[in-house]
C-alpha cells in the first residue's frame, strides 16, 4: 500500500454452490462428496475473487506504471508458462489413477497421453486471467463448463453444481482487517 495509507482485509470465503445440498449428492448416487470430478467442484472460487478484490482496491490507490510492474511477473507465468516441478510430477505420478479420467485433465496436463517431467516447460494457453465473475474470462469458461443440464437437471456436461449464477452472485468484501 501507498506509504500513510491504512491496511484493508479482503473476505473471500467462496460460499457453496446454491445447488450443493445433500439431496443432490445423494440423487447422483453419494452418500460423501467425491474428492474428484465434476461433483468436487462445489464452491465458488474465493480466492481468485479476492485477487479482483485486491487489484481493484491498488488501482484506486497506486499508479498504473506501479501497478503494471506488480503484475508483470504473474501474467508472463500465466500467459508464457512455468517450470515443471518435481512435486508436480510426484503428484500427477501418484495421482495419475484418480486423475487421469476426469474431464479435462488429459488435454491440460498430459500432452501426448504423457507425465511431464521435472524442468520442462508447461504453458496453459487457456489460462483463464484473474476475474471469477460470469464477465470474467474464468467466469465464462466454466459457464461454458457448468452451463448445461444433464438429465438429473445438474448443470455442466458431467453433473457439476457449481453455475455461472452463483459466480454472477458472488462477491468478495473489502474490510477493515481485525487488528492493525
Amino acid at each position: 500500500m501507498p506509504r500513510g495509507s491504512c491496511p484493508v482485509a479482503i473476505e473471500a470465503a467462496g460460499p457453496a454452490a446454491a445447488r450443493a445440498t445433500i439431496a443432490a449428492y445423494t440423487e447422483a448416487g453419494h452418500d460423501v462428496i467425491p474428492i474428484r470430478g465434476p461433483l468436487a467442484m462445489n464452491t465458488v472460487a474465493g480466492a481468485i475473487a479476492s485477487w479482483d478484490a485486491a487489484l481493484a482496491h491498488l488501482q484506486a490507490a497506486w499508479r498504473s506504471t506501479v501497478l503494471a510492474r506488480l503484475l508483470r511477473d504473474a501474467g508472463h507465468y500465466a500467459n508464457e508458462g512455468v517450470a515443471v516441478t518435481f512435486s508436480q510430477v510426484l503428484s500427477t505420478t501418484t495421482k495419475f489413477d484418480e486423475v487421469a479420467h476426469q474431464p479435462g485433465f488429459a488435454e491440460r496436463f498430459l500432452p501426448n497421453g504423457k507425465i511431464l517431467r521435472s524442468a520442462l516447460y508447461f504453458a496453459n494457453p487457456s489460462s483463464p486471467g484473474f476475474s471469477t465473475t460470469g464477465q470474467g474470462r474464468l467466469g465464462q469458461l466454466l459457464s461454458r463448463r457448468t452451463g448445461r443440464k444433464d438429465r438429473r437437471g445438474f448443470s455442466g456436461p458431467s453433473g457439476a453444481l457449481l453455475s455461472i449464477d452463483d459466480l454472477n452472485e458472488y462477491q468478495p468484501r473489502v474490510c477493515q482487517p481485525l487488528a492493525d
